[in-house]
């Protein structure tokens, strides 16, 4: 016969089972309202713009839903910027750090919101209208969508929660297109150096645009052995990324092989520009086995000492054969 205790202990836990299994049941379905999945893609996702003042143009974006429910879209617009030197944009989201002469947002015409169904594509219209007085040069602005779903407009619409297209807009007139080599530097395992012991190796180049339009630097990196010799080819910027005005980029190249050795010179030859000009820059550094070397010649020492051990050995029975025979 069970005790009233024990029947006690049995009914919470099998009350506590009952609560638990409810609670796992009903919690997914409880995500699932609070946090809908807010999927968004856009093409393209950069946009190159030839600009003359006074003009007007439309960037046609193809802005997709794919998600498995309706969602509001939202557009907005911002000024952006280089990051960091990978070449990562940087939205600017506080107007005290926009930089007036670079700055296009203002000039994005603004749109209201727009539904779109589970899956459904919409190509977007975004107007761009110059300023008969804009300064020439770069303007770089990121057009951005956020999705949420019906009946919540109120909510914050967060840049983590949207996605959006670059524009880089250049504005005819007095630009200035200049590049500087800041850096060419050889590197082994991520860090620089200026002898390695063996290869691969990465050369990596520092270049800094300080004009006031993008550019993209193209060209070839030889490496050449001593006695003159091609021993690696590669390409600078492959494929093409634009530097901003006021950044630098940085770009490398893996190269060598396992088995070099003395003095090597690497030399960049790039063009950048409307006028194609000329970037180059040349940087020299050794190969050197050192570790094989002091290998080879610890062998030698004790071959030397080898040598003059059996020697004297060889000289002593030698000699020791001849006392014999005189005795």
């Amino acid at each position: 016969m069970k005790t009233p205790s024990r029947m006690r202990l049995i009914a919470c836990l099998l009350a506590a089972f009952v609560s638990a299994s409810a609670l796992i049941v009903s919690s997914p379905r409880a995500r699932a309202a609070d946090s809908p999945v807010q999927g968004i893609q856009i093409s393209p996702v950069t946009v190159d713009l030839n600009a003359e003042k006074a003009n007007v143009y439309i960037l046609k974006i193809t802005v997709t839903n794919v998600t498995a429910g309706d969602l509001v879209i939202r557009q907005l617009v911002n000024d952006f910027r280089a990051k960091d030197e990978s070449g990562n944009a940087e939205v600017i989201l506080d107007d005290k750090e926009i930089d007036p002469t670079y700055s296009m947002k203002s000039w994005v015409v603004p749109a209201g919101d727009m539904m779109l169904r589970a899956k459904e594509s919409r190509v977007v219209n975004v107007e761009v209208r110059i300023p008969a007085n804009a300064e020439a040069g770069g303007h770089y602005g990121v057009v951005r969508w956020s999705g949420y779903a019906p009946g919540q407009e109120n909510g914050k619409v967060s840049i983590a929660a949207s996605v959006g297209v670059l524009v880089l807009a250049r504005v005819n007139g007095a630009t200035t297109e200049s590049l500087l080599l800041k850096d060419f530097l050889l590197e082994q395992n991520g860090k620089p150096a200026w002898f390695i012991e063996n290869g691969p190796f990465t050369l990596a180049e520092r270049i800094e645009n300080n004009g006031n339009v993008h550019v993209k630097p193209t060209g070839t990196v030889t490496v050449k052995d001593m006695f003159g010799g091609t021993v690696g080819t590669s390409q600078l910027n492959e494929p093409a990324r634009n530097i901003l005005p006021n950044s630098i980029r940085r770009f490398s190249q893996d190269l060598g092989q396992k088995w070099m050795f003395g003095r090597y010179t690497a030399q960049l030859d790039a063009t950048y520009g409307y006028d194609n000009k000329i970037l180059t820059g040349t940087m020299s550094f050794w190969v050197i086995p050192y570790r094989l070397i002091i290998l080879i010649l610890v062998v030698l020492v004790l071959l030397v000492f080898l040598f003059r051990f059996l020697l004297k050995r060889y000289k002593a029975r030698i000699v020791k054969q001849a006392m014999t025979k005189r005795k």
